[in-house]
């Protein structure tokens, strides 16, 4: 075959690939080990030449249960929350009362957590059984 004046036979073409490849990866490489001797990341985020970003964890969203169970213990009143570590929730999560079916919060509504179990979740609150009849939504948020 005939191309620009010469023969490019089949062993010729493959040559100047294994060439063309060889050159590009020694290419990056060095760029590479250029930026980490002087002391930059030898790896750059592709598109924006800079340092790769850094992984931040989204925070998880709030949480929505309901109140199953009031207990009065020793003049606490504890709750038991229907959701739990299956739901995400965790023992540093906050919860707060919410008032009857709005996703405003119930003042002096907010629920010490005590213990969280897969399906459950347990906490005491300063407010009256009347109140929590009324009042059955929970509002968990992580920290």
């Amino acid at each position: 075959m005939f191309r620009g004046g010469g023969i490019v036979t089949t062993a010729r073409r493959r040559f100047a690939l294994r060439c063309f490849a060889a050159c590009a990866i020694g290419a990056g490489i060095a760029c590479g080990l250029a930026a980490a001797d002087a002391g930059g990341s030898a790896y750059t985020v592709p598109g924006t030449g800079g340092p790769p970003l850094p992984h931040t964890q989204a925070r998880p969203s709030p949480v929505i249960g309901r109140v199953v169970a009031v207990t009065l213990r020793d003049g606490k009143v504890i709750v038991t929350i229907s959701v739990g570590r299956n739901s995400g929730v965790g023992a540093d999560w906050t919860a707060q009362l919410l008032r009857g079916d709005s996703d405003d919060l119930l003042p002096g509504g907010d629920i010490k957590i005590v213990r969280v179990d897969k399906a459950i979740t347990v906490g005491t609150i300063a407010v009256t059984v009347d109140e929590l009849a009324a009042n059955s939504r929970v509002r968990l948020s992580a920290p």
